[in-house]
């Protein structure tokens, strides 16, 4: 067996590691999913959705850390939870409805975030133009180009838009 390129290995780790972060995010759907059905919600609920959340946190974080302030609101959301868990795991009888709304409301929050942080990196779309391939797709481009052109006396369409335009006025 030959040696794998860099190149090869490096595709194949990306490769692994969305995977492992897809199964995640699905995980997280299902947890929210399940949360957003409950009514009343319940601590079993909430606590599942905040351990989905949790550990999609911990196996992404690095993502966050260079987005700055983006990054910090992130990192805000993780601390408001776990202070939200705690109360919520161990405070007994004083853990109110209000409180499990609130730590739904959060970990809600904090997900947007961290899918947000994930697609300024790139994870989920890529937005890309394509060069025109060949002498036709290329002329199909210029057309394009002169049809929507506009003066920049007026607004008044100029090219072969003018020539539309009086067609259909007829």
């Amino acid at each position: 067996m030959g040696e794998l390129s860099r190149r090869e290995i490096e595709s194949h780790s990306s490769s692994l590691t969305n995977m492992r972060i897809a199964n995640l995010m699905r995980m997280v759907c299902m947890a929210e999913l399940e949360v957003n059905n409950v009514i009343p919600p319940s601590v079993q609920h909430v606590t599942g959705y905040h351990s989905a959340l949790t550990t999609l946190f911990f196996e992404t974080n690095e993502i966050y850390e260079d987005l700055g302030d983006f990054g910090e609101k992130i990192h805000e959301c993780y601390i408001r939870a776990e202070k939200q868990m705690h109360l919520i795991k161990y405070g007994g009888k004083q853990v109110q409805l209000i409180h499990l709304i609130i730590a739904i409301q959060n970990c809600k929050k904090w997900r947007y975030l961290m899918h947000r942080g994930m697609q300024k990196k790139n994870y989920f779309f890529r937005f890309a133009k394509h060069d025109p391939k060949g002498l036709k797709e290329s002329l199909e481009l210029f057309k394009k180009s002169e049809i929507y052109k506009e003066e920049k006396d007026g607004n008044k369409i100029s090219g072969h838009s003018k020539q539309l335009q009086d067609a259909f006025k007829k």
